[in-house]
């Protein structure tokens, strides 16, 4: 059996004659944003199999190999050859360190490079400025210490490197997300720029660093680079200025803000990149509803028409669109299943010209579900006065099968009216009724607090007394009150009641839209026996919540009317932004803890009635 010693000296010897790794970082895989957030999680998706076998067991050993084997001169030809795998191999690092003298200037900057990937978060990149002086890095290394720096947010250190190579132009090369990478990915990956500067700023934009950008840009990175999203489940395509406004609201908004100010004053053209499709910045701020981005954008070029040159890629994506609309099982890239899209031609292509899609400019946004397509229109069709305003500067409104299927989805009924009027009266209602056919709530979905008094009494609440009972004003002045009769009372007739439920009645209504007004169709009330709620959120749970109990009732000039919501739900079930930011601070008022205190009180005189043991009230 060999002894420890003799294991020490064979392992040694197969390092001599193993073959220099590549050098491997985050900087290999910024397009791969799931590597990038969870590789110091999970370091073997950064080493890769490299650190499986014999470097593996050198950088796993307790005590440092030089200690037991090897002459200075031979651990110099070693480590020479393998600063990178040296520094990225854990204890390894020791020897490295102890030979450090032994090093070229560009072996240190490999080691230094390498040690980075894996101690980032240490004091190792803060000394890093002190090594600089005594170092050269290779393209390679530049980029791994640059990366790290802005990921780590150490400005002093990047700013260094930038000085010290202030146009660091050269290209490297990126790798695929796995060990054997598809060819799809491979296409992809040659797509994209491998500047060392570029990217530099590639992941200052992914690391949310402005002020590192901007260092970026200052020497030389391309305010127009293509930036690929890769993610486990979903890849998305953005320019440099694409990818800032789509993640402005998904993080640090003012931040994100700052990086679109910056990359626009940088030279970004605000008509895109083909690589993501042109217009598609613009596209972003539409659906994100940011008009004085949208303006602007289009003052510096971008255009809300399709481009003469986005031919390709619409006629790829509306092929495959159309397969899969073959198949009825399935949604299509629009998210529409084949038959939505089959009534859509059927039965209103028959009344107004529906344009093929391939006729629009296609754009697609990612999630894990693996994403949808959509058109310049779709972005702003939930919102009729926006859609006349871009009309008029130039936005396509004629109605495609797909545009029809979304606009329907999105209940945009004032949209839809607008745009059908384009075909006539006679041909706009004769599509209206259609589609109230096909969607009989259309207009009116989500639209509770739009209800008022109606003539046939269907929605009044004649029973509710307001009077010393709290309550919410809305903007319109009326009032919404919390109806506690939906909590059985003691000595009610419901039957029986499990132990750990509780009688509880839902309200329900059924909208319908007439022109311009929101109607109650039926108002249903029927008594369910619910497990005890629970009076504060939590993670997960079957209950509901105990504002989720209580249907409100509105007050308009004197007359109660059921909404056929709850206290809980109101806020989730608004179309309208300004109501629901009306009705979000409402729970920290004293009267919203006042309800749920009846509430609760109520409900623990309903429960102790259950458990004494259940006797119907007499008639």
């Amino acid at each position: 059996m060999k002894t420890d010693d003799q294991k020490a000296r064979h392992l040694f010897e197969q390092l001599l004659a193993s073959e220099p790794l590549e050098p491997r970082g985050w900087f290999r895989w910024l397009h791969n944003h799931y590597l990038g957030r969870y590789g110091l999680r999970y370091p073997v998706l950064v080493t890769g199999e490299d650190f499986n076998d014999v470097w593996g067991k050198a950088s796993d050993m307790a005590e440092p190999l030089y200690q037991r084997v090897g002459t200075p001169e031979e651990w110099a030809l070693l480590l020479n050859r393998n600063a990178w795998a040296a520094g990225m191999g854990g204890k390894l690092s020791h020897t490295v360190l102890h030979y450090l003298k032994l090093l070229t200037r560009e072996a240190r900057g490999a080691f230094l490079a390498g040690l980075s990937e894996l101690h980032s978060d240490s004091k190792i990149i803060e000394r890093a400025l002190d090594f600089l002086p005594s170092l050269e890095l290779s393209p390679e290394s530049l980029c791994q210490l640059a990366c790290n720096a802005i990921k780590y947010n150490k400005p002093d250190l990047l700013q260094a490197l930038l000085v010290k190579y202030p146009a660091p132009t050269d290209r490297i090369r990126r790798f695929g997300a796995y060990a054997m990478p598809d060819d799809w990915e491979n296409r992809e990956i040659e797509k994209l720029s491998n500047r060392v500067i570029d990217l530099i700023l590639e992941a200052a934009l992914i690391s949310n660093n402005t002020a590192a950008a901007r260092l970026a840009l200052e020497h030389g990175a391309d305010p127009n680079i293509p930036v690929w999203q890769l993610e486990r489940s979903c890849n998305k395509r953005y320019s440099a200025l694409g990818y800032a406004i789509d993640t402005e609201f998904i993080y640090d908004s003012e931040t994100h803000k700052d990086m679109v100010d910056l990359l626009l004053e940088s030279g970004a053209s605000a008509a895109g990149i083909a690589y993501a499709g042109y217009n598609s910045e613009l596209a972003l701020a539409l659906a994100q509803g940011e008009k004085e981005l949208v303006d602007r954008l289009i003052f510096q070029g971008a255009s809300l028409s399709r481009p003469a040159d986005d031919t390709e890629r619409v006629t790829i994506r509306t092929e495959g669109s159309e397969s899969m609309v073959i198949s009825p099982g399935g949604p299509n890239f629009f998210g529409h299943f084949g038959r939505e899209l089959h009534w859509a031609h059927e039965k209103i292509g028959s009344i107004i010209p529906l344009v093929p899609v391939s006729e629009k400019q296609v754009f697609y946004t990612a999630d894990a579900q693996g994403g949808r397509s959509y058109t310049m229109m779709d972005t702003v069709v939930g919102n009729v006065s926006a859609l006349k305003q871009y009309e008029a500067l130039g936005l396509d409104t004629r109605l495609s099968a797909e545009e029809l299927c979304t606009a329907v989805k999105a209940d945009a009924f004032d949209s839809l009216v607008y745009l059908l009027s384009h075909y006539g009266e006679s041909a706009r209602d004769r599509a209206m009724f259609r589609i109230r056919r096909f969607r009989p709530d259309i207009g009116a979905a989500r639209r509770y607090l739009e209800a008022v008094p109606q003539p046939d009494g269907v929605n009044l609440a004649a029973d509710f007394d307001p009077q010393r009972k709290e309550y919410f004003t809305l903007p319109d002045g009326s009032r919404l009150y919390a109806d506690l009769s939906a909590l059985a009372s003691p000595g009610h007739n419901l039957g029986p009641c499990h132990a750990g439920h509780f009688w509880l009645r839902e309200d329900t209504v059924v909208l319908r839209r007439r022109k311009d007004r929101v109607i109650v169709r039926r108002l249903e009330k029927r008594w369910r026996m619910e497990p005890l709620p629970l009076r504060k959120p939590g993670t997960c749970r079957e209950q509901r919540y105990l504002d989720e109990c209580l249907p409100l009732i509105r007050e308009i000039d004197g007359q109660c009317i059921h909404l056929g919501v709850t206290l809980g739900n109101v806020i989730w079930l608004l179309p309208s932004c300004e109501l629901r930011d009306t009705t979000a601070p409402w729970r920290e008022l004293p009267a919203y803890v006042a309800i749920q205190d009846q509430a609760e009180k109520r409900i623990r005189e309903q429960v102790a009635w259950n458990s004494e043991g259940y006797a119907p009230a007499e008639a």
